[in-house]
């Protein structure tokens, strides 16, 4: 089972041929302007990471769903879609944070003040 990135394919149905053709219609229908580069890398390459804002906000300027966007191939058995929930759930865990090491370095006092 796979989940495709399917974006350039909503976007030519819609008769948008450019990444600045995108932009225009996000500007346009809901006041948002990314940036050339992120245009260009949402179009050519599957993102690592997409914010559900950015998801909706994809939805409503190109009047598709996120089901439009994401597009799942592949059988859809139950160990399939067992394996596609452990991979989402284990991508999106919180890292823990990294721990100090005991018995590294010892901090020494300040030596004591001597008034005379």
């Amino acid at each position: 089972m796979k989940l495709n990135w399917n974006l350039r394919m909503v976007c030519a149905q819609r008769g948008l041929w450019t990444g600045a053709a995108l932009n225009r219609r996000l500007r346009e229908r809901l006041g948002l302007s990314l940036t050339s580069q992120t245009i260009s890398n949402l179009l050519t390459k599957e993102p690592k990471r997409l914010s559900r804002n950015l998801l909706l906000a994809l939805c409503s300027a190109l009047e598709c769903t996120p089901n439009d966007l994401l597009v799942l191939e592949g059988a859809a058995g139950p160990k399939a879609t067992r394996l596609l929930v452990e991979e989402i759930v284990s991508a999106n865990q919180p890292k823990a944070p990294r721990r100090r090491k005991l018995g590294g370095k010892r901090r020494l006092a300040p030596a004591p003040v001597t008034r005379i």
